[in-house]
């Protein structure tokens, strides 16, 4: 914990976080104690595909034609 907070400290100092890619407007250097630390998980959820529709929003079936019924 101690050594993620100097380096990070040393990047906010130097206005460029190359470890992270934060913009430097948000870097501030933490240097007033008391100092907290939390365990998070961090879950990320995508569908990377969907129902084809067309312009009607009508499903479509594998050969693009609408799904009767839906």
């Amino acid at each position: 914990f101690v050594a993620t907070v100097e380096r990070y400290n040393e990047l906010a100092e130097g206005g460029v976080d190359e470890d992270m890619g934060k913009p430097a407007q948000f870097l501030k250097a933490i240097k007033q104690p008391p100092f907290y630390g939390i365990h998070r998980h961090i879950g990320l959820s995508t569908i990377i595909h969907g129902v084809n529709v067309n312009a009607d929003m009508q499903a479509l079936n594998d050969e693009g034609e609408p799904i009767e019924g839906l």
